[in-house]
């Protein structure tokens, strides 16, 4: 099915630089530089139905050229990307000649998408082609590293933005809780206005808590660090954890020997641990299995930027896995943010998920989520070994 490689336009002289004088390529050598190279090529034509591919569409997408030549090539695009690759087709048919540049996400054999950053030529008026050339570059990875470079800053906005908030909120509110507790220590037992002076000084404390939380999102300087084992720290963890579970969800917990210690506060490492983990429980509606992990791990430079805040060397991990219904897809990239929650008003504040982020943070590490429909949520933290140990910087 698939077209012969064409020479080109007859009587095309080869571009200046191209080869030698006298010189004349032949259709084994345009092949031979159409797949020697990274990037795929293919060509489609006026229907839309694939007649070539070039052979390093099986790095790309892990199916080889026979499975492809011959299909409508709309048949591997994201749904959502149909109607974009229709308007560049059409574009390129109206316009011969004129490269038309576009992103579009093709369907791999595992059945993920991958990002492709695509230019469409037309040249279905010249006969040796007959057909519109599309070269396209895998970009998928870059795309997420800029994700995930744009979410790190836009959290360090947030941050610096509820740092500020917190502390002017505080500071009013320990005006109106000094007042409340002179004024309540004035009052007689039995003064009608004591009950109300109550729940103004409750409403305020609780308020205080809340500025408190957000500060620890937002705080950028570090608590008092220590060298710490994450294996104990979980172990310490486990204690806080029994009664905040219940009866329906069960706890496994599995830790991995020799983790290099990481620097952190030893207070707030327990409350990464019980936030994650009480996370999970009300992910569950109804109970389920909840589990903690912990793994050694080692960064290699490219692993590490594709993390932004991590650097190559070796880490410490901790995993919190849960069997509930995942996240969907829509909330993921926000469910660090401060006051974001998908819990009742009256059942959640939002600041559970953002204090582990600022923690994480401070601690020189990254905390991200994993997750599928369905299939449960995974909430992954990477701490760097402390400096000194083996492995440490790389």
């Amino acid at each position: 099915m698939a077209a012969r490689m064409s020479q080109g336009p007859q009587g095309e002289a080869p571009a200046a630089g191209a080869a030698g004088a006298g010189f004349q390529p032949s259709e084994a050598y345009y092949r031979a530089l159409v797949e020697s190279v990274l990037d795929v090529v293919s060509v489609y034509d006026g229907d839309g139905r694939v007649r070539y591919v070039s052979p390093p569409v099986r790095r790309m997408l892990g199916l080889d050229a026979a499975e492809i030549v011959g299909r409508m090539g709309i048949d591997f695009v994201h749904p959502d990307d149909r109607p974009a690759l229709r308007r560049v087709l059409d574009a390129a048919r109206d316009h011969p000649g004129r490269g038309h540049l576009f992103e579009i996400r093709l369907r791999h054999r595992d059945g993920s998408y991958r990002t492709l950053e695509s230019l469409a030529t037309s040249f279905l008026g010249d006969p040796s082609v007959a057909g519109v050339v599309i070269s396209s570059r895998d970009v998928t990875d870059q795309r997420a590293v800029a994700a995930q470079l744009l979410h790190a800053q836009r959290m360090e906005a947030v941050g610096s933005l509820a740092e500020a908030m917190a502390h002017e909120f505080k500071n009013a509110l320990s005006v109106v809780i000094g007042y409340a507790e002179v004024l309540e220590s004035k009052l007689a037992a039995d003064d009608p206005s004591r009950s109300m002076l109550t729940a103004l000084h409750r409403s305020a404390s609780r308020a205080a808590t809340l500025a408190r939380r957000l500060l620890a999102f937002g705080r950028r300087d570090p608590s008092e660090r220590v060298a710490l084992d994450l294996n104990e720290a979980v172990e310490r963890a486990d204690a806080l954890l029994a009664p905040l579970l219940g009866k329906n969800v069960v706890l496994e917990t599995r830790r991995t020997p020799g983790l290099g210690p990481v620097l952190a506060d030893p207070s707030e490492l327990e409350q990464v641990i019980v936030n994650l983990v009480v996370n999970a429980r009300d992910a569950m509606h109804g109970g389920g299995r909840i589990g903690i992990e912990t793994a050694d791990a080692f960064l290699d430079a490219e692993e590490a930027r594709r993390r932004p805040g991590l650097s190559a060397g070796r880490h410490s991990v901790l995993v919190v896995r849960d069997d509930g219904p995942g996240i969907p897809p829509d909330v993921l990239p926000h469910i660090f943010e401060p006051f974001f929650t998908t819990k009742p008003r009256e059942k959640g504040t939002g600041l559970g998920l953002s204090t582990v982020y600022g923690i994480v943070r401070r601690s020189g590490g990254a905390v991200w989520a994993e997750s599928e429909a369905g299939k449960g949520a995974a909430f992954v933290v990477m701490l760097p070994v402390a400096a000194g140990e083996p492995g440490a910087d790389g």
